[in-house]
């Protein structure tokens, strides 16, 4: 379970943080994993699977581009994520 720890371990960063932090940043060493579309994935993976009251709390965000070969599809490059600990998520968090 080395990666989904690490997962675990970037959004505590986040939460720690007062700014958005990087996936590829953060991105943890090639012993966990060495591919950073898997990587990316997970974290991407993790924010879907939060229950609503967890997911409030967080902002993600993509670095993407139009994929130059198929329209209407984009490659995502890197993902931010940020707590968002306002007055009003905490409100909704809490009911």
């Amino acid at each position: 379970m080395p990666l989904s720890q690490a997962v675990e371990d970037y959004y505590l960063m986040a939460v720690e943080s007062d700014k958005p932090l990087s996936a590829v940043d953060y991105r943890p060493s090639e012993e966990i994993e060495s591919d950073i579309e898997i990587w990316l994935y997970a974290v991407i993976a993790r924010y879907n699977n939060m229950d609503e009251n967890e997911r409030i709390l967080f902002d993600l965000k993509f670095r993407e581009t139009l994929d130059p070969v198929f329209s209407g599809r984009y490659l995502v490059h890197d993902v931010y994520v940020r707590f968002r600990l306002s007055d009003d998520a905490a409100m909704r968090a809490k009911g």
